[in-house]
């Protein structure tokens, strides 16, 4: 019986990191469009909430903040996934 449990944690250990270096893997080749579209626009933004706030705590607050929404945004709103014939340059 213990043998049993080690045998399904070690499955599920693989599995993770099976599934993390996929995540990896997808998003190094997504990396260079993102940062080419959005990198721009970071440090102009960052900029605009310290001169507002006069701190630098809310701009780091707000930066932690948008990926997660990002992230419920895509999971409650994304109805099907997105083919590689739209991602353009992105596919290698």
């Amino acid at each position: 019986m213990r043998n049993h449990r080690r045998i399904i944690v070690c499955a599920f250990l693989f599995t993770l990191t099976a599934i993390f270096y996929a995540d990896r893997v997808a998003l190094s080749v997504a990396a260079t469009p993102i940062a080419k579209e959005f990198g721009r626009a970071a440090p102009i933004v960052t900029g605009y909430f310290v001169q507002i706030k006069g701190r630098f705590d809310n701009a780091v607050f707000i930066s932690g903040f948008l990926p997660l929404f990002g992230a419920l945004a895509t999971l409650t709103m994304t109805r099907t996934a997105i083919s590689p014939d739209r991602l353009g340059a992105a596919v290698v």
